[in-house]
């Protein structure tokens, strides 16, 4: 799919391989499992890769707080969570705009289905961008470059929605 900005994008998501894209065509996974949880390792390969190509954006999969999932692997949440702290920290750094969406979006942009497994993810990988990625997370993160660059806004909570509408019913409350 062409981008819609000529904003250089980088997508990224922290998962377990750290899946990237950016807007340049150049994606991949970035193999940070050698020490865990690699939080020094991921700063370096973002500073390489915007050493390397031009990063006006950071398009990234937000935490997925609040999950029921019974086979929801903390500690997986928790390392996701972590390198997404050293990616905000590094984005803030060097004072690029950041774009976060939650997974179910992401999955729901790609498969029509917002609770799609990591097969799906990468099947619709292979049929919308005609090749097979690596990882589940090199191919959800070309889904979020897709995202970035096509506009799609970050979805918010219900309960971020309800208290908008609180706001502003306190700033311009209905007299009649």
């Amino acid at each position: 799919m062409p981008p819609k900005t000529d904003e250089q994008i980088l997508a990224i998501d922290p998962g377990s391989s750290c899946g990237y894209a950016h807007t340049n065509g150049e994606r991949g996974a970035w193999d940070l499992r050698k020490e865990e949880p690699g939080l020094i390792d991921l700063y370096e390969a973002l500073e390489r890769f915007c050493e390397q190509y031009t990063v006006e954006c950071i398009a990234v999969e937000d935490a997925a707080f609040g999950s029921n999932k019974k086979n929801m692997n903390r500690d997986r949440q928790a390392l996701h969570n972590k390198r997404l702290g050293v990616i905000l920290l590094f984005a803030q750094q060097r004072e690029l705009r950041v774009v976060k969406y939650v997974p179910s979006t992401i999955k729901k942009f790609a498969t029509g289905n917002g609770k799609a497994d990591k097969e799906q993810m990468m099947r619709a990988c292979q049929t919308f961008h005609g090749f097979n990625p690596a990882t589940s997370d090199e191919a959800d993160a070309c889904f979020i470059l897709d995202m970035a660059t096509q506009g799609h806004r970050p979805a918010q909570s219900h309960k971020v929605k309800k208290a908008k509408k609180r706001c502003d019913y306190k700033r311009n409350p209905k007299l009649f």
